[in-house]
């Protein structure tokens, strides 16, 4: 049986991955300066992917896959139901007879998930953490009470991570020892600022355009091109035609094919170079989405230096500083418009604001802020 300090559980894949996935390196490379971090992972390796291996080491920390390298394309359902089975049986079965380690992390929203691990850590002796990243419950949800079922069931907790300040006061039925607030982390290496931009605007969006705003970046960025028509949308992210968001922002992009592109989603290790030579970046949630997060992908605008658009709601006006980024309020495009005039007319102002914003991510959401606190919570440390 392998002995580690720190075992992460998450369907995300490792170490490439989207948002959820730098998420986690942004703290687990700190931990592993002196922690053996083990991550395993639900899924398969996608074949085209930039890691196939379905386990190895990368900055440290240890992976393995619960399956094979596996192609995108969905099998049937009851196929794909049989695999999740088998990957999860895969799962405990490792935990119980493979590894040991002091504290697990689940990266999750998957209930069943967390109660299976509850037991086997209880069994095993173990401490189990919940990272939370956002909570979409607050004013807009489709399932309220498994979002309070979610807060109650966070006592079985040894604690929870939370991304925000107003993740953290939702768990208020925890003491402040079983709550850590670990704010969005960036790995400031991953991004290089640039002065060569290209004539565009960019998009970076997962699943949930809806959550991201995207259709008010876009009526936004059209009214701006009607003056400036030199100027391109680029938008990476994964459509589903059967979403109603979804599908009134592919109608948007068809009507509008020489002005906006659709790249599809793009891999993470691509999506630094695109930030950087951007003339500027959006994100534009509406007001009746609050999830009680900080996004990710915003932290990760933010260190690229080039200048943000973005919503003053939620948690993002509670961090962010007026002068790190263009803040305009929420439904409103036609003050993505002027933000992004603004951008084009006083690129002095732009580009001031663009290193405001590394220069703010650099001093306050890095690992090595935090790493002592963490890992005491952790329970990895010795004090």
């Amino acid at each position: 049986m392998r002995q580690y300090d720190l075992i992460v559980v998450s369907i995300e894949p490792f170490p490439y991955g989207q948002a959820a996935t730098n998420r986690m390196l942004s703290y687990l490379v700190g931990l592993a300066k002196d922690s053996k971090v083990l991550y395993l992972c639900l899924g398969g390796p996608v074949v085209d992917s930039k890691n196939t291996l379905k386990k190895g080491s990368f900055k440290g920390i240890d992976f393995e896959y619960m399956c094979e390298p596996a192609a995108k394309e969905l099998a049937a359902k009851p196929i794909r139901a049989a695999k999740l089975i088998l990957r999860h049986v895969t799962l405990f079965v490792k935990l119980l007879l493979c590894y040991k380690a002091k504290s697990l992390i689940l990266y999750s929203a998957s209930r069943r998930l967390a109660k299976s691990l509850q037991s086997i850590c209880r069994l095993k002796k173990m401490n189990i953490f919940r990272d939370i990243t956002e909570i979409v419950g607050d004013n807009y949800s489709k399932a309220p009470q498994a979002v309070e079922l979610m807060k109650r069931e966070s006592a079985d907790f040894t604690g929870m991570i939370t991304i925000s300040k107003g993740g953290y006061d939702f768990f208020d039925n925890l003491p402040d020892r079983k709550r850590f607030l670990l704010p969005v982390l960036v790995d400031m290496e991953r991004f290089t600022p640039s002065q060569d931009k290209g004539k565009y605007v960019f998009c970076c969006s997962g699943a949930n355009l809806e959550r991201d705003g995207l259709l008010d970046s876009m009526e936004g960025f059209l009214m701006f091109r009607k003056k400036h028509p030199e100027y391109k949308m680029l938008i990476a992210s994964a459509l589903k035609p059967s979403d109603p968001y979804h599908a009134r922002c592919k109608a948007l992009m068809d009507q509008n094919s020489e002005a906006i592109e659709y790249l599809g989603a793009i891999a993470s290790y691509e999506i630094p170079s695109r930030l950087a030579h951007a003339t500027a970046l959006m994100l534009t949630p509406h007001e009746n989405y609050k999830t009680k997060g900080f996004p990710t992908k915003l932290g990760e605008y933010l260190a690229s230096a080039t200048p943000v658009i973005c919503s003053s709601i939620d948690d993002i006006s509670e961090v962010l500083p007026g002068d790190v980024a263009f803040m305009v309020e929420p439904n409103k495009p036609e003050q993505v418009a002027e933000a992004l005039e603004t951008i084009i007319n006083e690129p002095d102002k732009a580009r001031k604001t663009g290193l405001k914003a590394r220069e703010f991510m650099n001093g306050k959401f890095t690992i090595e802020a935090y790493i002592e606190p963490f890992k005491k919570f952790l329970r990895l440390s010795d004090d």
